[in-house]
């Protein structure tokens, strides 16, 4: 029997075990299973060099790992590679461009952030890879603040303003944001065979509902010495917004894009926010997160 799951508002019974905690057996919204998948897709929009793409149907092939193939936003079927891919390798694809790709074809808005939350209200950092959207988000929840997300945060439009849902109780961290936290790499897992990027479960501090969105901060590397918190203006909010939409690669029908745009336009409108910069390498964290926790609280 399949193990059922809860991440990003979904029901999730699946044949391939996720590092999540299991739910009770319930009518699941998508299913995961194994099998085979076709080669191409019928009347696909977009091709690129791993992916096709239509309007309600994704196929995304992992060299070495496997090919996921998501449709009508209710359906992964995984075809592995390589027959030492464990349950792990294909977990990551799974809870990240698949479940992206599930929730864009069911109309859902999703930015590339993590997300924290107190007193009923959350806060959004968004980023590229490695900016440290994990490392802040992990911190605060360390610092009395609930854990939301991480990576992909679902949003939606709710007594008219714009929450963030929840995805599920783990942040991934490499070695060195780790340190940054005093926490030691070599007592977590890996996230899958072949990179040092750690799974960190969040195993009191979770949220596990919808918050509005009270703040959002854009992280960013700067050449300075300190760390500085900036205000940014609607406009480039909204540019900001655009830019870390969850796996912008992939392109959206036209109705689905002009929801996609209303929504972060309103959040953009709605929502004071910042731009952190900081040093790369050498900032106090402890610092950085009493800054930002007291712009939270401003």
């Amino acid at each position: 029997m399949p193990r059922q799951y809860n991440a990003f508002g979904l029901k999730i019974a699946s044949e391939i075990e996720l590092p999540l905690p299991e739910i009770e057996h319930t009518s699941p919204d998508t299913t995961i299973k194994l099998g085979d998948v076709p080669d191409n897709l019928e009347n696909a929009f977009q091709t690129g060099l791993c992916f096709q793409l239509t309007d309600s149907q994704l196929l995304l092939r992992i060299d070495g790992i496997a090919t996921f193939w998501i449709k009508n936003g209710s359906s992964i079927i995984v075809q592995p590679l390589h027959p030492k891919t464990t349950a792990a390798d294909l977990s990551v694809y799974l809870l990240g461009s698949s479940l992206g790709a599930i929730l864009d074809q069911r109309g859902v808005s999703c930015l590339h952030s993590s997300a924290v939350s107190k007193n009923d209200e959350c806060v959004l950092f968004l980023g590229k890879s490695g900016a440290g959207k994990s490392t802040m988000a992990t911190a605060l929840a360390r610092r009395g603040f609930d854990f939301l997300t991480d990576d992909i945060c679902p949003l939606k439009i709710d007594s008219g303003k714009i929450h963030a849902c929840p995805g599920y109780p783990m942040s991934k961290l490499w070695p060195d944001s780790l340190h940054h936290l005093d926490l030691d790499p070599d007592h977590l897992p890996h996230l899958r065979q072949g990179i040092s990027k750690r799974r960190f479960p969040i195993e009191t501090a979770f949220s596990s509902t919808p918050r509005p969105v009270s703040k959002i901060f854009l992280l960013s590397n700067s050449t300075k010495p300190k760390a500085e918190i900036l205000p940014l203006q609607p406009i480039e909010a909204l540019a900001t917004c655009k830019r870390h939409s969850y796996r912008p690669i992939f392109k959206k029908p036209p109705e689905r894009q002009k929801h996609h745009f209303e929504t972060l336009a309103r959040l953009a409108q709605t929502v004071p926010a910042y731009h952190i910069l900081r040093p790369k390498n050498t900032f106090d964290l402890d610092a950085l997160i009493d800054e930002v926790n007291f712009t939270i609280q401003a």
